[in-house]
């Protein structure tokens, strides 16, 4: 009896060791260097590509937004929560014609101050305070037939060739379970040990 109790303590614990496991190491559909299901509350779907794909705002200075993500580094995950909301986390090389990242951080900070400074017919558009120094990041609203669509981006340099960016957009009432601002720390971290 007594070693019957013993191998079932074993595998057990072995079991629950090969779990712990499970959470730490990234799935097929969570490629490194990117934000993990474990990172974000409850996940329902999760798409993994290499092409740019860049929510829309109502500011015309930002739409060539999506051209500054072009690179042969870009990849993306995007998390659909259980609350409805989206989780985009990207990682960046520079823009095409350039070898640093600098160049577009330059960019994206000219679109955002522009469209800060602009009034839009159909929504509002902010920077995002909540960032440290050299961080970039923006909140935009716009009307459509969900209601309220807010969509949060944020930015972060990981090195002198890489950044990421973390967008989170949440139709409807209510807030977002999560925020990019909250979730731009762990990006970086998680881009930096890939």
């Amino acid at each position: 009896m007594m070693r019957r109790l013993a191998v079932t303590a074993v595998l057990a614990a072995t079991l629950a060791l090969a779990a712990c496991g499970d959470e730490t190491e990234p799935k097929d559909d969570e490629p490194a260097g990117l934000l993990q299901r474990s990172d974000l509350p409850e996940v329902e779907d999760v798409t993994v590509s290499d092409q740019p794909r860049v929510t829309a705002t109502t500011c015309p200075a930002m739409t060539s937004e999506w051209n500054l993500a072009v690179s042969e580094e870009f990849r993306s995950a995007e998390y659909q929560l259980a609350d409805g909301s989206l989780v985009q986390s990207s990682i960046q090389g520079p823009a095409s014609g350039s070898d640093m990242i600098e160049p577009t951080f330059t960019r994206l900070a000219a679109m955002i101050d522009e469209c800060a400074g602009t009034t839009l017919r159909n929504g509002t558009f902010e920077r995002l305070d909540a960032l440290t120094d050299g961080q970039l990041g923006f909140v935009a609203t716009q009307e459509n037939e969900n209601g309220t669509q807010v969509t949060e981006r944020a930015y972060a340099r990981v090195d002198d060739q890489l950044a990421v960016s973390v967008t989170v957009v949440h139709t409807g009432d209510g807030e977002p379970a999560v925020s990019a601002a909250d979730l731009l720390p762990t990006a970086v971290e998680r881009a930096s040990d890939a």
